[in-house]
């Protein structure tokens, strides 16, 4: 899932972040005769988001396109990486609790500003946040992906005197936890997505009880109602049901056409003064998402000047683009680095691949050198693990697995596999069966270098006597089977960990089949060395504790890790932005008019 805050989110090299047009290029730009001259943004999409809704929808498409109709209590500085405040006046007033049944924990005070206020023109209260975190920890929502993350809240107590202003109150420490409370999930209007106050009823403190809210969501009517309404698909797709505090309203959504957002007027955000309020600002009229998952169609229309911001392009395209005259005129093209790293997951929990050796095998295996070079241009950099060498935890002594298939055929016949019958592929006796080692690859069908990819690791793994049949899908489909874990490989992508790393979900046991542990990697071991992390306020030991994790899971494999890759960026040069590191690389919302 996303953050809002990079100590969560994961961030890298926030100096290198540039303006992607200077002044002089806008003076340069301003004298182009460009094809299109208005305000609205049109942004190239892989696929549809799935829906909607900030609390149940994960894809990053419907991440990219739900954070601008809904705001965080805290945001991120594009440029800078560091938290700033967003719907809140400022960061949170942390205080020790000395007394009382939290004793021992800590208390987070935060007050929303005078000025925030909700399409209707209601203020938005602390009472939002509390409706916004009760539908999180709902166990008939299926925002478990988002609840591990909020464990720790216990109670919120509101200012009598201020409807804006509350406390947190938690009886443990969580080093993350301010970011947690301010950046995990957005504020959502309880007159909006819960008119008949079904879940007011209800004490939020039988909500951060997990045993009292499961037994009382299996009794209670009113509870079963709203859950079924929240996540009917009309609240997920219907422009007059969506509705936050960010801002852009959903204007109309033709499925598999385009998704339009438009700027609401007196956007409550833009009376916020620009020093004050910049993680709120937003420039263009419209934001219209195109699905377009062919590469040679989205070459063609940024030739044909009918599209505004792509984002990943495929890396020949982008050769390709840099050498057009037209495109460099009308285009800048920019090779930013990305907090994105590739990468393949292994189903550890397959008879094939349960043993720890066979995954190093496959490690060596593969010449990622190779798929950088020739199917990513150079535009790549290899990384042994999920946290880049930047980051002051990161584990210097793990090194880069070497291409090296005769090593792999050693590992794997010390695994019990051998060509017993001759024909190129390994294979080994599983419950009574002789079984080839021949492994189905998911991709994502709508990048040709995704295909590229799979067809080379065919090539490769092929000469260490491994097999491989490419699994292409539509986006959607890969990536509902990726979290099914209905796979044996799959090619997949995910931000890596810079400042503050949170592992719980992606490496915890307790993640698999609920979280984003798609491999099923973990053990008592492990989840005990996450669980310290997470109580852990003390840096220079927490730092050994990563440390620990990580070479855990280089030793244990359940990624084979490939390379970081510079995002490929094509932003119209109608239009002053300023690149991140951020997926997806850019301030959507911040795209600005040249004048």
């Amino acid at each position: 899932m996303k953050f809002k805050h990079p100590g969560i989110l994961f961030v890298l090299l926030a100096l290198l972040s540039v303006y992607s047009c200077t002044p002089d290029k806008a003076s340069e730009a301003a004298a182009v005769d460009f094809k299109r001259t208005s305000n609205e943004v049109i942004v190239r999409i892989d696929a549809d988001p799935e829906r909607i809704h900030p609390l149940i929808a994960f894809q990053s498409y419907s991440t990219l396109v739900s954070s601008q109709i809904f705001s965080f209590l805290l945001g991120t500085d594009d440029q800078t990486l560091q938290i700033v405040p967003e719907l809140a006046v400022a960061r949170p007033i942390v205080e020790s609790i000395a007394s009382g049944p939290y004793a021992g924990g800590l208390s987070y005070t935060f007050e929303i500003r005078e000025a925030a206020v909700w399409a209707n023109n209601t203020p938005v209260t602390a009472a939002d946040f509390i409706f916004t975190l009760k539908a999180t920890l709902h166990p008939l929502v299926q925002a478990q992906r988002l609840r591990p993350y909020l464990a720790f809240i216990k109670d919120i107590q509101i200012d009598p005197a201020n409807p804006k202003k509350f406390t947190v109150l938690t009886n443990d420490t969580y080093f993350l936890a301010e970011e947690a409370i301010g950046s995990v999930i957005p504020v959502m209007p309880a007159y909006q997505y819960d008119p008949e106050g079904l879940l007011a009823a209800v004490p939020l403190t039988t909500f951060t009880d997990p045993e009292k809210i499961e037994a009382l969501s299996k009794s209670d009517a009113n509870l079963q109602a709203f859950a079924e309404k929240f996540q009917s698909p009309e609240f997920s797709s219907d422009p007059a049901l969506i509705s936050g505090s960010g801002p852009y309203t959903l204007e109309r959504w033709e499925k598999g056409q385009e998704l339009v957002l438009k700027k609401k007027e007196n956007y409550w955000g833009d009376g916020v003064s620009a020093q004050d309020g910049r993680s709120l600002e937003a420039f263009p009229d419209r934001l219209i998402f195109k699905p377009i998952p062919n590469a040679a169609t989205v070459l063609s229309l940024i030739k044909s000047e009918e599209i505004d911001v792509v984002s990943g392009l495929d890396p020949l395209d982008f050769v390709e683009l840099q050498q057009s005259e037209m495109a460099k005129e009308r285009y800048e093209l920019i090779a930013a680095p990305s907090d994105v790293y590739t990468f393949i997951y292994l189903n550890t929990r397959n008879p094939k691949l349960s043993d720890k050796k066979v995954r190093r095998a496959l490690a060596h295996a593969i010449n990622v050198e190779e798929i950088i070079t020739e199917l990513y241009e150079g535009f790549g950099t290899r990384t042994p693990g999920p946290v880049y060498p930047q980051a002051p935890y990161y584990n210097k002594s793990l090194e880069l697995i070497p291409y090296n298939p005769s090593l792999a055929r050693k590992m794997l016949e010390e695994a019990g596999w051998t060509d017993s019958d001759n024909n190129g592929i390994v294979d080994k006796e599983i419950n009574g069966e002789r079984v080839e080692l021949t492994l189905n690859c998911n991709f994502s069908g709508n990048r040709e270098v995704s295909r590229n990819t799979v067809l080379l690791l065919k090539d490769q793994m092929q000469r260490a006597g491994i097999g491989l049949n490419p699994v292409g899908a539509e986006f959607n489909v890969y990536l509902a089977e990726t979290r099914r874990g209905d796979f044996e490989m799959t090619l997949g992508a995910r931000n890596a960990q810079t400042v503050s790393w949170e592992p719980r979900q992606t490496w915890h046991t307790e993640a698999i089949g609920t979280g984003s542990n798609f491999s099923g990697f973990g053990n008592a071991e492990s989840d005990a060395l996450i669980e310290a992390i997470q109580s852990n306020l003390d840096e220079t030991t927490r730092f050994e504790q990563y440390r620990a994790l990580q070479q855990m899971i280089y030793e244990e494999q359940p990624f084979v890790f490939l390379f970081s890759a510079q995002n490929r960026l094509a932003v119209h040069k109608r239009f002053k932005t300023k690149t991140s590191v951020l997926y997806p690389g850019y301030a959507l919302q911040k795209l600005q008019l040249i004048e």
